[in-house]
């Protein structure tokens, strides 16, 4: 997590993650709409971004196009952009986060202990 302060004064929060990610059905996947669910603070922020990429299974291109095969385990990367901070540099938070299927249905994800780190140019 960074936030980062671009030369027109404001400020944004970034949260990059990666994952690995395991489909349990038999059919593929596709993930989709990350959202931050906790902090309360950070959810109620404007999302600049959101975006969700998975690599595919047999290359190791990413795109946002590739679903998780079934039985399959892949890597994802995931970066969703905040229009204003979200905590101060160098604390920890737990952050939770909830992505999409293609069915509609909610996954909730958490990240224990990330370290806020300062970006920006100021």
């Amino acid at each position: 997590m960074g936030t980062r302060s671009p030369k027109t004064g404001e400020v944004l929060t970034t949260f990059s993650f990666h994952m690995a990610a395991t489909n349990m059905s038999d059919g593929a996947v596709h993930l989709s709409k990350p959202r931050i669910a906790w902090p309360l603070r950070a959810r109620w922020c404007e999302h600049v971004t959101a975006v969700l990429m998975t690599e595919h299974a047999s290359t190791s291109h990413v795109s946002q196009d590739f679903p998780i095969e079934g039985h399959a385990r892949t890597q994802v990367i995931g970066v969703i952009a905040l229009r204003r901070p979200v905590c101060r540099a160098g604390k920890r938070l737990t952050f939770i986060v909830f992505v999409m299927d293609h069915q509609s249905t909610r996954h909730r994800i958490k990240f224990k202990h990330v370290r806020a780190i300062d970006t920006g140019d100021a």
